[in-house]
């Protein structure tokens, strides 16, 4: 088998595959992930001691998407998908 052979038939049992799952849930940008994967991100942040702890702090939240979070009490306070805009907005919910 040569090798334009070899990645066909990889492509094929690929799309077959596919097929055979079915379709994708409606969360398929988590791919496969759970949604409170971020939860001991969350505790560990809480256990950090800083000389001056931020209030709000920047936390992944899934495939390029990010919460900032109020650091006492883990409540969301808004999200971005940048982490250069999510970290502009604890700034700005800092001041």
């Amino acid at each position: 088998m040569t090798e334009g052979q070899t990645v066909e038939k990889e492509a094929a049992d690929h799309v077959s595959t596919l097929l055979r799952t079915g379709p994708r849930s409606s969360h398929a940008h988590y791919r496969g992930m759970n949604m409170h994967e971020n939860t001991e991100i969350r505790r560990e942040a809480q256990r950090i001691s800083w000389p001056e702890k931020p209030r709000f702090i920047v936390i992944p939240a899934g495939v390029a998407f990010y919460h900032v979070a109020d650091s006492s009490t883990g409540r969301v306070k808004g999200f971005r998908r940048r982490h250069q805009d999510a970290c502009e907005l604890a700034r700005h919910l800092e001041g």
